[in-house]
């Protein structure tokens, strides 16, 4: 099975249309690799199950992650205008 923090790096890159080795920024940066780590953490390979949604910053995108199959990277909007 696939870890959590990898597949974040992976959507991350996805969507900056990137590969993962030209993210400037470490994830560990970011967040706790082995808290989200836990979060998820199964004990079967089916990853079902109900799990928290976690919803952390990098750099300029908004990541929310609800499962090991469900991670969405989304920029932040510009500063709208008073």
């Amino acid at each position: 099975m696939n870890r959590i923090a990898d597949a974040v790096v992976e959507a991350i890159a996805s969507h900056r249309g990137v590969d993962r080795t030209d993210l400037t920024t470490p994830l560990y940066d970011e967040i706790d690799p082995d808290a989200l780590e836990a979060l998820y953490r199964t004990d079967s390979d089916d990853g079902a199950g109900p799990h928290p949604t976690v919803t952390f910053s990098y750099e300029n995108d908004r990541v929310v992650v609800a499962g090991p199959n469900d991670i969405d990277v989304q920029p932040y909007p510009a500063n709208p205008t008073p």
